[in-house]
């Protein structure tokens, strides 16, 4: 087990021992999750991680009732650095 003193715009760095297990290289996607409001969990996705990614995306916009041309233009401003 690792233990650190978390503060704003931290770094996790893992373990060599952890990502020799899990088989994690540089780049590589982690799915965070947070149990009980008391633990976070990092797992790394099934190679179809894709389709539950787009569906949480679907889900988030259909609650925000945000309509497809409003997320075009809010990824056009990002990537322009608007």
């Amino acid at each position: 087990m690792a233990k650190a003193i978390f503060k704003e715009g931290f770094i996790l760095e893992l373990p060599k021992s952890f990502t020799k297990k899990m088989s994690l290289k540089k780049g590589d996607w982690l799915v965070v999750k947070l149990l009980s409001g008391k633990e976070v969990v990092l797992e790394k996705p099934k190679k179809d991680y894709w389709e539950e990614t787009f569906a949480w995306g679907k889900d988030f916009a259909k609650e925000r009732r945000l309509k497809p041309k409003d997320v075009i233009e809010a990824v056009k401003a990002i990537r322009s650095g608007k």
